[in-house]
């Protein structure tokens, strides 16, 4: 009976609902993994003829080639010896796809004359319709993928589950591919997070009009009308050597000018390319009226900081700790120590949560941005060990039944002498 249990077990374990495959993502998620490029992502294996692309490479015959060679500065020599030598190599086959993906950033890729020898498929004449020409990797990839023809095979595979993220507002299912992240709210889809490789050509900044017009165009992947979001922000920050950070931040407003739990983010870097998205569409669940003044919420926070001076203030629904929505005064300002701010409880005057320009918070509330660990599904090799542990264990119960089996007993025939 023992071993029976243990058996089923070990089926429940391996085949169970905790073990299951993995789960097709939602359309809306192939959707955006489309429309940011992941599946046009070139690799190794999408490279079927790197001595035709060496070959185009070399000469000025072909005006896609030569302006690839020019633009990322590939010694003629290089390609050559890489031409003779190691034509067919995994090697090449990777380099070439390296160089494919960086000028797949240059916004300046797209002229007519340069393509005009190349037949370009619906698709790609459907992509320069609808995002322009320029930094657009998706447009840029399709005209790739043309001039390539046979030389390309398109297998980005299909996108897996990574794992789980939870915000304040709350949880996203993280699907990758090709580099690409996208987060996906796993209930009514209105939680939306998208993640892009670092861009590997140092391609031209945009000026701030094509920078804003991206920015629309990346809102619409998402079936947002920027129109829709009255209240918007940005900002620049610079990374270093990671480059520079472009963040448009959007908000809807209710009745009184209050700003809602609904927030659209985007960061672009200096080329136009996608840092990140992040969308979030949350029903108000909180009064938006508020039952003390502006002046009150500063006097609360001036008595925790007499320094502190406002700047700017605006009424918000915000999360507190605990993921619940709460009214606050969302207020910018600064004390003796730098810029500080401050969000108070719009119903109870009660500081919610401060915040310097450092992410560091006095009052152990997390950050908004903060998440968990992923916790991705459970791995194959997971599953083998938790096999392997049940037949041992099953092997054990069957050894000690056995050998009870052939024990003499104490009430044998021997018992009395």
């Amino acid at each position: 009976m023992a071993i029976r249990w243990v058996f089923w077990l070990a089926v429940a374990l391996v085949c169970g609902h905790p073990l299951r495959a993995e789960e097709e993502p939602p359309a809306g998620v192939r959707t955006v993994f489309e429309r940011i490029g992941a599946y046009a992502a070139f690799t190794g294996d999408s490279i079927q003829d790197p001595a035709w692309v060496l070959e185009k490479l070399k000469g000025d015959g072909d005006p896609v080639g030569a302006y690839i060679r020019t633009r990322l500065a590939l010694p003629e020599q290089q390609l050559t010896t890489m031409l003779e030598r190691f034509a067919t190599t995994g090697n090449t086959k990777h380099a070439v796809a390296e160089w494919l993906t960086a000028v797949s950033h240059d916004p300046d890729l797209f002229e007519p004359g340069r393509f005009r020898a190349v037949r370009l498929s619906p698709e790609t004449e459907r992509l320069l319709q609808e995002q322009g020409h320029g930094s657009s990797t998706p447009s840029n990839a399709a005209l790739l993928q043309d001039w390539l023809g046979t030389a390309y095979r398109n297998s980005p595979g299909a996108p897996t589950r990574v794992g789980e993220e939870t915000f304040p507002f709350g949880s996203v299912t993280v699907y990758r591919l090709q580099g690409y992240e996208v987060g996906w709210d796993r209930d009514a889809e209105l939680v939306s997070r998208v993640t892009c490789p670092f861009s590997v050509v140092g391609s031209k900044e945009l000026v701030p009009e094509a920078l804003g017009r991206r920015v629309a165009t990346v809102a619409g992947w998402l079936g947002e009308d920027l129109d829709d979001w009255p209240v918007r922000s940005q900002e620049v920050l610079d990374h270093g050597a990671a480059g520079k950070e472009y963040t448009w931040s959007f908000r809807r407003v209710g009745p009184g000018d209050v700003e809602l739990p609904s927030l659209l983010e985007i960061a672009l870097r200096p080329n136009g390319d996608l840092w990140h998205l992040l969308r979030v569409v949350r029903a108000t669940t909180v009064g938006l009226e508020p039952r003390i003044p502006q002046s009150e919420a500063v006097r609360a926070v001036q008595e925790k900081s007499p320094d502190w001076q406002l700047r700017k203030s605006a009424l918000r629904v915000a999360f507190d700790p605990s993921g619940q929505q709460v009214l606050v005064w969302a207020l910018s300002g600064a004390d003796g120590g730098g810029d500080r701010y401050v969000e108070v409880d719009a119903h109870r005057g009660t500081i919610v949560r401060s915040v310097t320009p450092s992410g560091s918070s006095d009052d152990g509330a997390p950050d908004a941005a903060a998440v968990s660990a992923p916790r991705g599904p459970v791995s194959t090799t997971t599953k083998l060990g938790l096999l392997g542990l049940a037949a041992l264990l099953a092997a054990a119960l069957w050894w000690g039944r056995a050998a009870s089996r052939r024990r003499p007993g104490i009430s044998g025939p021997e018992a009395g002498s």
